[in-house]
């Protein structure tokens, strides 16, 4: 193989990119995956990404398990991200992002990932992207924007929207910051290394045990939207809806779960213990089970259709496009219980920032109480390091009451889970309330 000619070479890369799902994980598994292709200067995971053929997000997945360096960019300065962008393949795109592969990283034109999605049409792509933190708003060496390199008004439309959110978030952090010239060093430093990243991927071979296990049975198309005359709708705002969602969403509701686990283990990604726990292990920490098995899965329908008698699932869905945002799942220990337990709240990256986890909130309070629970407070735990997550919620009424030591990390001092409650009636505008990850202190479904 050493000896092969460029052209030979180059004839390999093109088969994992072109070729049937078997002749082309045979070719990528007959390759060293930090081979370089002679004509760009990529490696494997480039021509992963550039498929469009079936089989693209397993294969995607061979090469990181097989150790592919996932910090390195082309001639053109361009990654993987670039080609997943402008092929429109949603599901690799996902998996970079959650490796760490920065949606910023500009190459040798000034331009972003972002620029391929918007040039090529892929408006899903587009929101993925923006969502999951691109810069909608970024100038290229030429000056054009993202949204100059497309002629649909209505993308134009919805560019011009992001510009505008993204601005008053800026703005937004900066103002939290008040006189206090520390933190707003802090935050403004954060904002330039957002736009301007100094790697393709900072601890992206850290991450690949658990994006392998996050992304182990995701599919590779979009699971089915939901619309909002198929299900029972508790609350809404222009942009999302709190529902009971049908059974088979139970995937759906069990991938966002899975991330709740990576967004934890996300927390302690620059310790030094991070790579001592396996994500098997972190799913214990959490109180998550480990894998789909058909008895976990139709505990999650029970959930969501609201036969269990002490639990139940809602779901949060965007309007738009009829996509799972996010979700949140409640249990209370008997039916005389007065505490309504908020086991796990989760909102995706992507969907963060719009007051989805205070719907949630709210609509799980006035569910319970439909259901005739005699709730008269709320209670959700955090784990001490979310300080983010503790100061939000702090903000939206509630109030720590006790802590408990978590099991981790084996040497040295120990994290915290601090138990958060609210009287249910309480009131606060969704503004107040950050959307963030909350596990529950060794939850299982019921």
């Amino acid at each position: 193989m050493a000896d092969a000619l460029p052209s030979e070479v180059a004839q390999r890369f093109d088969l994992i990119r072109d070729a049937d799902f078997d002749l082309a994980l045979q070719t990528l598994r007959s390759m060293d995956v930090q081979e370089k292709d002679p004509r760009q200067g990529q490696t494997v995971l480039w021509f992963a990404a550039a498929r469009e053929e079936p089989g693209a997000l397993r294969l995607a997945r061979e090469c990181i398990s097989m150790g592919v360096d996932v910090d390195v960019f082309d001639k053109f300065k361009q990654t993987p991200l670039f080609f997943a962008a402008k092929v429109g393949n949603l599901a690799v795109a996902r998996l970079l992002l959650m490796l760490g592969m920065q949606p910023n990283f500009r190459d040798v034109f000034g331009q972003t990932a972002l620029y391929y999605a918007v040039s090529y049409g892929h408006v899903s792509m587009v929101r993925l992207l923006v969502g999951m933190g691109a810069a909608a708003d970024v100038a290229c060496h030429l000056t054009k924007t993202p949204k100059d390199m497309t002629r649909n008004t209505k993308l134009k439309g919805e560019l011009n929207k992001y510009i505008l959110e993204q601005k008053q978030r800026a703005a937004q952090e900066i103002q939290r910051c008040g006189s206090n010239e520390d933190e707003l060093s802090e935050v403004m430093s954060r904002q330039a290394q957002r736009l301007h990243p100094d790697s393709v991927c900072p601890d992206g071979q850290a991450r690949v045990a658990m994006v392998n296990w996050l992304f182990r049975h995701m599919p590779e198309t979009p699971f089915s939207p939901i619309r909002k005359h198929q299900v029972q709708v508790l609350a809404e705002n222009t942009r999302y809806f709190i529902c009971i969602a049908p059974a088979s969403m139970a995937k759906r509701i069990r991938r966002s779960e899975c991330e709740l686990v990576f967004d934890h283990s996300e927390l302690y990604i620059k310790e030094s213990w991070y790579a001592d726990l396996s994500p098997h292990d972190w799913c214990d920490k959490i109180g998550v089970a480990q894998e789909d098995t058909d008895a976990y899965l139709k505990a999650i329908e029970k959930n969501l259709t609201g036969s269990a008698p002490n639990s139940f699932t809602l779901a949060a869905v965007r309007k738009l496009d009829g996509n799972v945002a996010g979700y949140v799942h409640c249990s209370r220990k008997s039916t005389s219980s007065q505490k309504l337990k908020i086991a796990h709240i989760k909102v995706d990256t992507e969907h963060q920032g719009q007051g989805v986890a205070s719907m949630l909130i709210s609509a799980a309070e006035n569910c319970a109480r439909q259901k005739s629970w005699q709730i008269e407070t709320t209670s959700l735990s955090v784990i001490e390091t979310n300080y983010r997550a503790r100061s939000c919620y702090s903000k939206a009424g509630f109030e720590e009451v006790s802590f408990r030591e978590a099991s981790f990390p084996k040497d040295g001092l120990r994290e915290c889970w601090h138990t958060m409650t609210r009287s249910s009636g309480h009131k606060r505008a969704a503004s107040e309330l950050c959307d963030l990850d909350v596990p529950a202190k060794r939850f299982r479904r019921q």
